[in-house]
C-alpha cells in the first residue's frame, strides 16, 4: 500500500522518447487508530472526559525487542530474568525492580530517544505486574523537567498506556526511565513500545463512532463518562478501513471513603481508652487524608479538628479523662470524595465516688445507741454501682467484717448499738470500677457505769475508820464526778452528800455507831453508778450504863422478882446510873452488910484478850448526924485478928476489883456487835466487918467503930491491853439525875467523893445497924 503513480516512457520508431506520468493511485490497507486521553487523567470522582483523536498512521518509533538492551540501573536485577508474563503465559524477558531498595530502584533506556519537540503526541505502552498488591511504579522522561507518570501495580498483570507530548527541546535527547521508591515487593516490566502519532498520510481518518453509537465526522471527538470501564471508539479512514480502539477509564472513584473506630464504643470504665481510627476507600483512588475531632459531652459540643493525617494511615486516639466521649472523623479520597463517621459513646469515669455521713460524728459522749446514714454519690458520670461498710468500735484500730453490698445510690442507716469509739468506713464503687473509701468521724458511746470501790483496813473499829473511795471508768468517756454520804441505814439519804471531781477520795467515819457509806459516781456519758458499802461500825473505847442487877438482901426481893418468880423489869434493866446514889427505895432502907450486890456495866472496845476494867472502891461512913468520913474497913482474918480490907481475902471483891475475860459477856444491848460487851461483877463485905475513920485502927475498948451507914464509892476505869484507858467515873454525866420517884431521895449529892469532880463516882449504901446475921436469926432467904 502506498501512494502510487505510473510513469511510462514511450519510444517511437523514430527513436523519440516521451515520458507520461499518470495521476495518483491511492492504496490504503492500514487500519486507522486513535488515542483517547483522559481529562482529568488523575483520580476523580467524575465525570471523566475522553478526548479522542483518530489517526490513520502511527509509527512504532522504539520497541526494544530484547529487554537485554535496556540498561540495568540502581537496584535492578543485573541479569535480566526470563519469566512468564501473566497476560499471555509466554516466557519473556523482564526488567525487575528489586524490593526494599533505598532510596529507589532505577532502570533506563540505553540511549536517547530523539523525540520531536513540535507538540507531537507519543504513547508509551508496556505490561507490568508485582509481587504484591498496591505497589507504586514511576515512568518518566529524563531529565526531570520532562513528563512523568505514576502507576499502581498489583499481582494481577496489566497493560499500561501513557500518552504525552511536549514542546521542550530536551525531548531530542531524553531517555526513558522506570523506578520505584523503596517498595516492599518486586515490580516486573516487559513488552515496551513507544508510538509516535501521525495526522497525515494514507487516506486519513474520516469519522469516529463513539461508545454511545453516535458518529462524529473528523479526527477528534469528546466523550464524557461517569463510570470506570472500557469504552470502544470505532475509527474509519477514507479508504474504508476501520478499527475499534478501546479506551480504558479507571480513574473514576465516586464512592465516598469511610473510617472505622476500633472499638467503636465502650461502657463505663476508669481506664484510658485507645481507639484505633482506620480510614478506608470504597473506590479505588485510595485515602488522601483524614482528620478527627473529639467531644467529651456525648456530642453536645466538639473540640477543634486535628491536623490532617495523610494517606491510608490508621491512627490511635487516646481518651484519658472523665467524660462521655465521641469521635468524629472526616475522610477524603484521592478523587476528592468525602466521607466520615461518628463513633459510639466512650464512657470514662476517672473520678472516685464519694459519700456523706449524716451526721458525720458525735463527739459528745452518750450512754445510748447512735446511728448515722450514709448517702453514696458519684460525680464522674458512671453512677454508684454498689457500696458496703464496716464498723470499728476502737477509733479505727481494728474493723469488723465488711457488710454485704448495697446496690446503687441507696442511702442506708448505720447503727452503733454498743459502747465504743465508733467509726464507719464505707467503700463505694462506681460503674466504672473506681473505688473509694470514706470514713466517718467518731461516735462516742459509753454504756458502762463507773466502777466504785471502797477500801478500808477495818469495817468494825474503835478508832476512826478511813475509807478510800475510788471510781474508775472503763467505758471510754472518762470519770466525771463522785458524791458520797454516810447514813445509819442502807437507804439512800436525801441530804449530807459531798461531791468531788477527784476519782479517789478518803472519807473518815468518826461518829460512833453502825453506818453505811453511800457512793454515787457518773462518767462523761451520764452513766451513773450507785453503791452502798457497809455496815461500818465505829465503837470507841467506852464504859456506860453501870447498873445494879441484883441485891442479896431479902428485903430487896420484891424489887427484883415478881410473885410468880419471873424477873421484874428492874431486874432486866438494872438500877441505873441516874438512880445513884442508891439510898433507899420507897419500901426499903439501905442494904444490909453481908449481902452480895451484883452489877453489870456495858463496854465498847474492850473485846481483846488482856482488856480489863479496874474498879477501885472507896468507903465513906456517916454518923448519926450525917457527918461523912472517909473510912477504913477491917476484916477478921482466920485467926480472928482484924486486918485492913485491902489486905484481906476480900480485897479482890470489895477493895480493888479487876475484871477480866471471865467477867466479859456478849452485849445484852447489841448481841451481834462483837465490839460491845456486858461485864458482870459483884461486891461483898462480910457481916463482921468493922468500919473506922480512915487512919484509925479498931479499938474494941474505946469502941471507935462507925455503925450507922457505909457509903460505897466506885472509881471505874476501862483499860485496853494496848494502854488506852476510859475513865468511866469522869465521863459519866448522869449521876443522880433522876428525881428519886422510884428509889427515894438519891442522897448524897453535891460532893466530890473521889477527887474527880462533884457528883462523879457510883455509890450505894450499906446499912451497918443490921447485917445478914440478923436475917439468919429470922430465917429469911430468897
Amino acid at each position: 500500500e502506498a501512494l502510487w503513480r505510473i510513469q511510462a516512457e514511450v519510444t517511437d520508431n523514430a527513436g523519440n522518447v516521451g515520458t507520461v506520468t499518470s495521476g495518483s493511485y491511492y492504496l490504503d490497507k492500514t487500519k486507522p487508530y486513535g488515542i483517547g486521553v483522559l481529562n482529568p487523567d488523575t483520580w476523580t470522582k467524575g465525570p471523566v472526559r475522553i478526548n479522542f483523536n483518530a489517526y490513520d498512521i502511527s509509527n512504532i518509533i522504539w520497541a526494544p525487542s530484547e529487554i537485554g538492551t535496556f540498561e540495568a540501573g540502581i537496584y535492578t536485577s543485573a541479569e535480566k530474568l526470563d519469566t512468564v508474563c501473566p497476560l499471555n503465559a509466554d516466557e519473556v524477558r523482564t526488567i525487575r525492580l528489586l524490593p526494599n531498595s533505598s532510596p529507589y530502584a532505577l532502570a533506563s533506556s540505553p540511549s536517547a530517544l530523539n523525540l520531536k519537540s513540535d507538540n507531537t503526541e507519543y504513547t508509551l505502552e508496556f505490561d507490568c505486574w508485582a509481587g504484591m498488591d498496591n505497589l507504586r511504579l514511576y515512568a518518566d522522561l529524563y531529565p526531570d523537567t520532562l513528563p512523568e507518570k505514576s502507576f499502581t501495580v498489583n499481582i494481577t498483570a496489566q497493560h499500561v498506556k501513557w500518552t504525552f507530548k511536549s514542546t521542550s527541546s530536551a525531548m531530542n535527547s531524553c531517555r526513558l526511565r522506570f523506578f520505584s521508591y523503596n517498595q516492599p515487593g518486586s515490580i516486573y516490566i516487559t513488552n515496551i513500545k513507544l508510538y509516535e502519532h501521525g495526522t497525515t498520510g494514507w487516506s486519513g481518518a474520516r469519522r469516529i463512532i463513539l461508545p454511545d453509537n453516535s458518529t462524529v465526522t473528523g479526527t477528534a471527538a469528546i466523550f464524557d463518562v461517569a463510570d470506570n470501564g472500557v469504552y470502544n471508539f470505532e475509527v474509519w479512514d477514507n479508504a474504508g478501513n476501520s478499527a475499534i480502539i478501546p479506551v480504558k477509564v479507571d480513574n473514576i472513584d465516586n464512592q465516598p471513603p469511610g473510617i472505622t473506630f476500633t472499638p467503636n464504643s465502650c461502657t463505663w470504665t476508669k481506664n484510658n481508652v485507645t481507639v484505633t481510627a482506620d480510614p478506608y476507600d470504597n473506590g479505588d483512588s485510595g485515602v488522601k487524608q483524614w482528620r478527627y475531632r473529639i467531644s467529651s459531652n456525648n456530642g453536645a459540643t466538639w473540640g477543634a479538628w486535628s491536623s490532617y493525617i495523610t494517606g491510608d494511615v490508621s491512627g490511635d486516639i487516646t481518651l484519658n479523662a472523665t467524660g462521655i466521649w465521641k469521635l468524629e472523623a472526616e475522610v477524603w479520597d484521592n478523587s476528592d470524595n468525602t466521607g466520615g463517621a461518628v463513633s459510639g459513646s466512650f464512657q470514662i469515669d476517672k473520678i472516685a465516688p464519694n459519700g456523706v455521713y449524716s451526721p458525720n460524728n458525735h463527739t459528745t459522749w452518750v450512754n445510748y445507741s447512735l446511728s448515722t446514714s450514709f448517702n453514696p454519690s458519684d460525680t464522674g458520670g458512671s453512677g454508684v454501682r454498689r457500696w458496703r461498710y464496716r464498723l470499728s468500735n476502737n477509733n479505727g484500730s481494728t474493723y469488723g467484717s465488711w457488710s454485704n453490698y448495697i446496690l446503687g445510690d441507696t442511702t442506708q442507716s448505720l447503727d452503733f448499738n454498743s459502747e465504743g469509739r465508733w467509726i464507719a468506713e464505707s467503700e463505694v464503687e462506681d460503674n466504672a470500677g473506681n473505688i473509694f473509701a470514706i470514713s466517718s468521724g467518731v461516735f462516742n458511746i459509753d454504756m458502762t457505769p463507773p466502777a466504785i470501790s471502797a477500801a478500808s483496813d477495818e469495817t468494825d473499829s474503835t478508832e476512826d475508820i478511813p475509807v478510800t473511795i475510788t471510781a474508775t471508768d472503763s467505758g471510754g468517756s472518762g470519770y466525771k464526778s463522785m458524791s458520797y454520804a454516810w447514813s445509819k441505814t442502807p437507804t439512800k439519804p436525801a441530804t449530807g452528800w459531798t461531791t468531788t471531781n477527784s476519782s479517789s477520795v478518803i472519807t473518815t467515819l468518826n461518829q460512833e455507831g453502825v453506818w453505811y457509806l453511800h457512793v454515787s459516781a457518773d462518767d462523761n456519758a451520764a452513766n451513773i453508778s450507785e453503791k452502798v458499802f457497809g455496815p461500818f461500825t465505829l465503837a470507841r473505847l467506852k464504859l456506860e450504863n453501870l447498873r445494879i442487877t441484883g441485891v442479896g438482901d431479902y428485903a430487896w426481893k420484891d424489887i427484883f422478882q415478881k410473885s410468880n418468880g419471873q424477873p421484874t423489869q428492874i431486874a432486866n434493866d438494872g438500877i441505873g446510873t441516874k438512880d445513884m446514889p442508891l439510898y433507899r427505895t420507897k419500901d426499903h432502907k439501905y442494904i444490909k452488910l453481908g449481902y452480895n450486890v451484883s452489877f453489870e456495866i456495858d463496854s465498847t472496845g474492850l473485846f481483846n484478850a488482856g482488856d480489863t476494867i479496874d474498879i477501885q472502891i472507896t468507903y465513906l461512913a456517916a454518923d448519926r448526924k450525917n457527918n461523912l468520913y472517909y473510912a477504913d474497913v477491917y476484916i477478921p482474918d482466920k485467926h480472928g485478928s482484924y486486918i485492913l480490907l485491902q489486905n484481906s481475902e476480900y480485897a479482890s471483891t470489895s477493895s480493888h476489883i479487876t475484871l477480866g475475860s471471865s467477867n466479859r459477856f456478849v452485849s445484852e444491848a447489841s448481841p451481834a456487835n462483837t465490839k460491845q460487851n456486858t461485864w458482870r461483877f459483884s461486891t461483898y463485905l462480910p457481916p463482921n466487918a468493922k468500919v473506922v475513920k480512915r487512919g484509925e485502927t479498931p479499938d474494941f475498948q474505946r469502941n471507935n467503930f462507925l455503925d450507922y451507914r457505909l457509903l460505897v464509892a466506885m472509881d471505874i476505869i476501862g483499860r485496853r491491853s494496848s494502854g488506852e484507858i476510859y475513865d468511866y467515873t469522869t465521863n459519866e454525866q448522869n449521876w443522880g439525875s433522876d428525881d428519886g420517884s422510884e428509889y427515894g431521895a438519891n442522897k448524897p449529892s453535891g460532893l466530890d467523893l473521889l477527887g474527880k469532880g462533884i457528883n462523879h463516882g457510883e455509890v450505894f449504901w450499906y446499912w451497918l445497924e443490921q447485917t445478914a446475921l440478923d436475917d439468919i436469926d429470922v430465917s429469911r432467904e430468897w
